[in-house]
């Protein structure tokens, strides 16, 4: 498996939006994006231990850190920040992430998440960020499938997961609890290759 460390945004072509590696300098913007409410409700494991989320994200730029200054010999982690459009106010400031990790004991399959703060929603750039991973970073790698899990009460993950090939593949129910309600899982999957 061999990643790209990407330490100057590329843009994506059709939004203009941009992506690169996740670095330490990327992590405050990315915990104020993780407090967001309007996310809450998508991500009932960040509002119930928000410190382990931040130790993830914290771990993953490290490592990218260390392999940009060359201290390290490494693959770089599977994790991209998005940025805006270069001339937009703020445009260094990440807007999103994307990340792909190998679920615990399995070899050759990624689980993919993502996030966008919400004013940068409903202009299908997490459909571009994703469809840029697997040409640009994954379809020349070992990795044969790719795996996501979303709530069954987020239809917008579901219609991104759907629009870059995905299918549901598990349904379980009542899996997550917030507050006194519950949520079904969804596990949605796609081969990139037999």
């Amino acid at each position: 498996m061999q990643f790209q460390l990407i330490k100057s945004p590329q843009t994506l072509p059709n939004s203009h939006y941009r992506i690169r590696s996740l670095f330490s300098d990327d992590l405050d913007t990315l915990f104020r994006l993780l407090a967001q409410p309007s996310l809450h409700r998508f991500l009932p494991g960040y509002v119930c231990q928000p410190k382990r989320y931040n130790a993830y994200f914290s771990m993953l730029a490290i490592q990218n850190d260390q392999l940009a200054e060359k201290s390290v010999n490494g693959v770089p982690h599977c994790s991209w920040v998005i940025l805006p459009p270069e001339n937009t106010p703020n445009g260094a400031c990440p807007v999103g992430v994307c990340t792909a990790v190998p679920p615990d004991f399995v070899v050759g399959v990624l689980e993919i998440g993502f996030f966008l703060d919400e004013r940068h929603r409903g202009k299908k750039v997490t459909e571009e960020v994703l469809n840029w991973m697997i040409d640009t970073q994954l379809r020349a790698t070992l990795i044969h499938k790719l795996s996501a899990e979303t709530m069954s009460t987020n239809h917008a993950s579901q219609r991104v997961l759907e629009s870059i090939g995905m299918q549901l593949e598990v349904h379980q129910q009542d899996y997550y609890q917030i507050g006194k309600q519950y949520a079904d899982k969804l596990t949605y999957g796609c081969l990139l290759r037999r």
